[in-house]
């Protein structure tokens, strides 16, 4: 896609979202619950920086997931000479495998189940929640390794006592037969948005590309 066709397909997920639209929502991930990403090398980011991670629609009714670093997510890289298209990565949605003989972390596993079980239930009653279903995740960028091959996960998981569930990624690093190796260790730190959090890495001015779109 060129970048107005990503910036339209950003914008027709938050259409649905604003819509509250549960339906249409969800007929998106009948096409897979996992996609797959590989880290360019590319000069140091800042510390602390975070990969963000945009879910669009296609012009063909597809999920689409767009993945660029922080500090390229930025209206200053996007009015540079080269632009910020070169530093968003494309993905589709994929079906895992059995997770049983994949995954390692017990938790990690359920987490991951736990969004291929109930992910229709939980967006039918997110849309209606005041933060209303993601619009975007932040990925701590301290752990993923540069040039490896990353198989990342739609997952939910409990927050706090109450028994509500947030979205989160789950990030694996897959080995050159195709294994996932174990889990990243900051798989806790992911982070959806909104709720956005002011004066800080996720406060809504940082991703640029929901301003564009």
């Amino acid at each position: 896609m060129n970048l107005n066709e990503i910036r339209e397909s950003i914008a027709k997920w938050n259409s649905l979202r604003k819509n509250k639209d549960a339906q249409g929502i969800n007929a998106l991930f009948v096409e897979g619950n996992s996609f797959f990403y590989k880290r360019e090398s590319l000069e140091k980011s800042t510390s602390g920086s975070y990969l963000h991670v945009y879910p669009g629609v296609s012009a063909q009714g597809k999920l689409h997931v767009f993945l660029i670093e922080a500090d390229r997510d930025t209206q200053g890289q996007y009015q540079s000479k080269e632009g910020i298209l070169p530093f968003i990565t494309q993905c589709g949605l994929s079906h895992s495998v059995n997770l049983g003989d994949e995954i390692p972390e017990q938790e990690a596993l359920f987490r991951i189940q736990d969004w291929k079980d109930n992910y229709s239930s939980w967006i039918g009653a997110q849309v209606e929640e005041p933060d209303n279903i993601f619009q975007a995740f932040a990925i701590p960028l301290s752990d993923v390794a540069e040039e490896h091959s990353l198989k990342i996960y739609f997952a939910l998981k409990n927050e706090g006592g109450g028994g509500n569930q947030i979205a989160d990624l789950i990030v694996f690093d897959e080995s050159a037969e195709g294994r996932l190796l174990n889990v990243s260790k900051y798989y806790d730190m992911v982070r959806p948005v909104p709720p956005f959090h002011v004066d800080t890495p996720l406060d809504q001015e940082n991703f640029f590309l929901l301003e564009i779109s």
